[in-house]
């Protein structure tokens, strides 16, 4: 005997509503289905209709309507098998804690954190929803395209915003600030000859990283410009 034994009949079904039956006796539960077709969607030429009765749930009516050859067929109907993986739904509640945590700690430090606080009634579903959460926070956390293009127009209104900027391919912002510039301009005066310079730094905007190579005295003096390879 089990009480899902009515899914059991080799054909896919839509449950579209479940009502007491009838209205002012009610003796049963009725519940509607209609079948799933060959396109994978809700067909109404073929309906099952059960009825549960409310003293023994076992006692169970069932009546088919339409034609089946329109119902898309299933080994299994739509019984799910003992072992098969149960959705768990997570309330919107723990999934503000996850999107607190995540934005202080990694994903696998903020799952063992929430388990140990919720337990398992609002615990988050796995580890990967945590790690999920936590991509999906530092992603909104690097700086858009758009982002740096407001900082250049933002460069153009405030004097002094930047020093130095210099748009190539792969490229958007380079920043130079005054000591820099007062140190290549003490290296110039001293010599004539050309002086390969390798200086690399990573900026905390974008995280974008740049090589600076041959610098000479004379294409500063001709085009008060430096000869710069960028590399992002």
């Amino acid at each position: 005997k089990n009480l899902d034994a009515y899914k059991f009949d080799k054909y896919a079904w839509k449950n579209t509503r479940r009502t007491p039956y009838p209205k002012n006796n009610p003796e049963f539960i009725k519940i509607y289905y209609s079948c799933v077709n060959a396109d994978k969607k809700k067909d109404g030429r073929c309906v099952k209709h059960v009825f549960i009765s409310k003293v023994n749930d076992l006692d169970v009516l069932v009546c088919y309507f339409g034609n089946f050859y329109i119902a898309e067929k299933r080994p299994h109907g739509n019984c799910r098998l003992e072992n098969s993986h149960v959705f768990h739904h997570t309330p919107a509640s723990t999934i503000a804690q996850i999107d607190e945590l995540v934005s202080k700690m990694p994903g696998a430090a903020a799952y063992k954190t929430l388990v140990a606080t919720n337990g398992d009634v609002e615990a988050p579903r796995n580890a990967a929803q945590c790690q999920y959460r936590r991509q999906k926070y530092l992603k909104n956390q690097k700086i858009t395209c758009d982002e740096i293009k407001n900082l250049i127009l933002l460069s153009y209104e405030l004097n002094g915003f930047y020093k130095l900027l210099q748009l190539q391919p792969e490229t958007s912002i380079v920043l130079m600030h005054d000591q820099m510039k007062q140190q290549f301009a003490n290296l110039l005066t001293k010599t004539k000859e050309i002086i390969p310079l390798y200086y690399d730094t990573t900026f905390s905007l974008g995280e974008i990283c740049f090589n600076t190579w041959f610098l000479t005295r004379d294409v500063f003096r001709k085009a008060n410009t430096s000869t710069c390879n960028f590399d992002a």
